[in-house]
């Protein structure tokens, strides 16, 4: 390895040497170069650091199994902004960022409030807050890149003899739960288990079993990937967003991002069509709903802490849930199609999977004018217009117009008790054209 002062000191021939001997490993890696330039001397020239960036990225995108990570500090000096050192689009392929949850700010137990408050420690350090700057400074540059934690902890213990249990164990659930379910963007979270006699303020979780447990709890929660390219089992989704949910034996987890200034210590109530159901006093607030006792339809749950509520609406049909939304009055929010003008109604609403939208194949198809005929043994469809005939079948990706096959983005699938399949594509098998009105979220189908 070899040791950045300034970025007048990079020696780019160590640099390729290094990058020589990782490769031999013949793993993916992800390359992090000249870190947390907002808080240190390796910013001190922005444009200096932009090029010297660049040639460095440069040379790690001539490995096939390498990334480059470019990694800030989660705040840095006021005159330091995330602008400055950002080289572009093409020389990142993750955002990476330091983000440490402390007590103290510069590990002085006599911190000033206003430190405190505008740099997030003590009572104010909150991972969802100290990572919200690095998500809006992306938001406003259109950066739309994974994002890891490449380097993170919650202090555990300090110098000055204290153990940090009471206030660590809230905010480390913070970083582990409440991180991902806010910003589905990370990617990976780098904790770091570390004691270093020189830090005033410690990480090293391994010395505490309470601390243990709560990492242990997250990474076997199913939110996580466990085993290299393999998917977690589950992805949070936001209620807000009108998700189709389809259950696990028929319970519905339920899971609450809830903050209150100077008060870790909440308890969130679930009420499940007006009456009690349930209550949670940890991160992130679980609550497992039983829907097999709930009849198919609309229903209600509403969330509480101190004085704040919120009531979310969703429809029950079978094992599926749809937020958002109830029979009477349906989501504003929901996508709609339309045919030369007309809207099209389905009982099993369109959803998006991967940026694809997907409706009910049958619905959609009788509406193109086709005939549609379903064989149960192959599940599979075929359906013909005129002289053009359309199969695919359940799971698949690859879709027949007329015996030549086109690849779907994404399979058909059994969503709600109905076959859902990508509109763009079997519309434009028909001959049609497609469009998307991102405001009013309408596809947009005209002969």
């Amino acid at each position: 390895g070899w040791t950045i002062y300034d970025m007048n000191t990079v020696n780019f021939t160590q640099v390729k040497k290094v990058l020589d001997n990782l490769s031999k490993y013949n793993k993916p890696m992800l390359i992090r170069f000249a870190n947390e330039m907002n808080c240190s001397n390796l910013g001190d020239d922005p444009d200096l650091y932009i090029e010297t960036f660049k040639k460095v990225a440069d040379m790690v995108h001539q490995y096939p199994n390498f990334a480059v990570v470019w990694s800030p500090n989660d705040l840095g000096a006021l005159d330091r902004p995330f602008e400055y050192y950002y080289p572009g689009d093409e020389y990142v392929d993750w955002v990476g960022v330091s983000c440490y949850i402390v007590k103290y700010f510069q590990g002085n137990p006599n911190t000033a409030y206003k430190d405190s408050v505008y740099f997030m420690t003590g009572d104010y350090a909150w991972a969802t807050n100290k990572i919200k700057p690095i998500i809006d400074f992306m938001a406003r540059n259109n950066i739309q890149k994974p994002v890891m934690l490449s380097e993170c902890g919650v202090a555990t213990n300090s110098i000055y003899g204290e153990a940090y249990e009471e206030w660590n164990t809230p905010r480390m659930r913070n970083l582990l739960y409440n991180l991902v379910m806010k910003y589905p963007q990370i990617k990976m979270i780098n904790y770091f288990d570390v004691l270093r006699s020189e830090e005033k303020e410690r990480f090293n979780i391994s010395a505490y079993s309470y601390a243990k447990d709560i990492f242990n709890e997250a990474k076997n929660s199913g939110a996580f990937i466990t085993e290299y390219g393999k998917n977690p089992k589950f992805t949070y989704k936001n209620a807000l967003q009108n998700p189709l949910v389809t259950t696990e034996n028929n319970v519905l987890k339920l899971h609450t991002l809830a903050y209150v200034p100077n008060t870790p210590d909440i308890t969130v109530n679930y009420k499940i069509d007006g009456n009690w159901y349930h209550a949670s006093n940890k991160i992130p607030y679980t609550c497992n709903v039983d829907i097999s006792s709930l009849s198919d339809g609309a229903h209600t749950v509403e969330i509480s802490a101190f004085d704040m509520v919120k009531t979310y609406s969703f429809v029950k049909s079978g094992n599926t849930v749809r937020f958002g939304e109830t029979q009477e009055n349906p989501s504003t929010d929901e996508i709609k199609v339309t045919i030369d003008g007309e809207y099209v109604s389905f009982d099993q609403p369109p959803v998006i999977i991967n940026d694809r939208t997907l409706v009910p194949l049958r619905a959609i198809f009788e509406k193109l004018g086709a005939k549609v005929m379903w064989n149960e043994s192959s599940q599979s469809v075929n359906a013909t217009r005129g002289d053009i005939s359309v199969s695919l079948a359940i799971g698949g990706t690859d879709m027949y117009v007329n015996g030549a096959v086109k690849v779907l983005d994404v399979p058909a699938q059994l969503i709600g008790g109905r076959t859902l399949v990508p509109v763009r594509a079997i519309s434009e098998a028909f001959g049609c054209d497609v469009k998307w009105n991102e405001e009013s979220q309408t596809v947009i189908i005209t002969y």
